[in-house]
């Protein structure tokens, strides 16, 4: 008997006291155009993660979708990133031009009936492609302030252009929130001179994100 009564005191305990939950952001590396390029992706993408990670220590889960040496397609990105699951999805993506500029991207089909979606419904199988329509509003609202707070840093020398939707392929089939990141560079490593305001940037996006869900 005092094993049972020790039993359901802890079952009580655990029941009416939730582990508070803890956000996910997924991190994806997309290939680029030579291994030394889609390297340096891998580089930012840990780079992103150990920083935000110091800022967000116990409030912020931080993950990459695939090692250093591994090639997953898209489906299977979207399939590792849809069973976590997650909370905010940026995919990332370094290109080389002479003059640094930073694009941000959401996923969009259609300019206007990509956002008639209001909320999931369990009972309807919504097609992979159209899988980003679940928040598609929220998708763009993230990446605009993004765009927003990185104009305000002078410490950010990238152009920024204005964020706008695409049928961008590593956006496909990403049930979260989620945006692109396209950062053009002139030279390896150049990347690191943006990286300390980026931070800032997303820090402030990972916060309204996290207000929004509460």
């Amino acid at each position: 008997m005092p094993m049972i009564r020790t039993l359901l005191f802890f079952l009580v305990i655990f029941s009416t006291h939730p582990t508070t939950h803890i956000p996910t952001l997924m991190l994806n590396p997309g290939l680029a155009s030579d291994a030394l390029l889609t390297e340096e992706t891998y580089e930012w993408a840990c780079a992103l993660k150990h920083e935000l990670q110091k800022k967000f220590p116990l409030s912020l889960r931080v993950s990459i979708s695939h090692g250093i040496h591994e090639k997953p397609d898209q489906p299977e990105i979207a399939s590792f990133t849809n069973r976590l699951p997650t909370d905010l999805y940026i995919t990332l993506h370094l290109c080389k031009n002479a003059q640094a500029m930073l694009h941000v991207y959401t996923r969009a089909d259609h300019p206007v009936t990509d956002y008639w979606h209001t909320k999931p419904n369990s009972l309807v199988l919504l097609p992979t492609v159209k899988a980003h329509t679940l928040h598609a509003k929220l998708s763009r609202s993230l990446s605009e302030q993004l765009v927003t707070l990185l104009k305000k840093q002078a410490a950010f020398t990238p152009r920024v252009t204005q964020a706008y939707g695409l049928p961008f392929m590593p956006l496909q089939g990403i049930q979260a929130p989620a945006f692109a990141l396209e950062l053009s560079v002139s030279k390896a490593k150049e990347w690191r001179l943006s990286l300390s305001p980026l931070v800032e940037a997303l820090s402030e996006v990972l916060a309204s994100l996290t207000a929004r869900s509460k």
